[in-house]
């Protein structure tokens, strides 16, 4: 537990320091497509996916629409919202049968 604590605050931490790499935003645009595309056997994922286009856009937006958006996204946009919005500062609870050591600095 101490060990996955440390990677996933050490991982965040250099996130909102440096933002993605292409590989990343290109291993993430092909897992949400597939994601997508796979939901699409599921009468119930799509008419919530649908549900949700018309509550937030008024209309509900065609597969090819959302899959070009995912395509179009590039480093740029993504790293300058991660800029925008950083993650923290953080509060945290852990609950087992040892104290784990939390790295205050990491918290932000």
């Amino acid at each position: 537990a101490q060990e996955a604590l440390d990677v996933i605050l050490a991982e965040l931490r250099r996130l909102t320091r440096h933002g993605i790499t292409q590989t990343e935003l290109d291993r993430c645009k092909i897992r949400l497509k597939s994601s997508l595309v796979m939901a699409q056997e599921s009468t119930g994922v799509h008419a919530g996916r649908m549900a949700a286009d018309y509550n937030i856009f008024g209309r509900v937006r065609s597969l090819q629409e959302i899959l070009d958006r995912f395509d179009s996204l590039s480093l740029d946009e993504v790293n300058e919202k991660i800029a925008e919005y950083p993650i923290g500062p953080l509060r945290m609870v852990t609950l087992g049968p040892s104290e784990l050591d939390i790295d205050s600095d990491l918290l932000g």
